[in-house]
């Protein structure tokens, strides 16, 4: 999620400070280094960059309670007509499938493919 904001722009500078960190390891086949992004989140939306996985549950992908939080506030504070941009990059995640089920009017599908920057 982009916007102007407190969270976001600390978001960018911690990102711009680790990005040649991160790169190195990627490119030495280690493990990646994490960087901690921040977000805000009320009843008018969700401010800043939510990164988010799928864990593992018994064996299956499974998206956690706190994610579906956020994508539940993410959809009820848009205005009509508005969309969210999801970029995919498989149709069979576990996120694609959650969103595309319950939000299918409310994402605009971006795929990877098509996707730049």
């Amino acid at each position: 999620m982009r916007g102007n904001n407190t969270y976001k722009s600390n978001n960018t500078i911690s990102l711009k400070i680790n990005k040649y960190k991160f790169i190195n390891s990627l490119m030495q086949n280690g493990a990646p280094i994490e960087i901690k992004f921040s977000y805000y989140m009320d009843n008018t939306g969700v401010y800043g960059d939510v990164v988010t996985k799928a864990d593992r549950i018994d064996g299956k992908a499974s998206i956690d309670t706190e994610t579906k939080a956020i994508i539940a506030n993410m959809m009820s504070t848009l205005k009509d007509g508005e969309k969210v941009n999801y970029i995919f990059d498989s149709i069979d995640s576990e996120m694609y499938k959650y969103l595309h089920e319950n939000y299918a009017d409310k994402i605009n599908e971006i795929s990877t493919k098509a996707a730049q920057s």
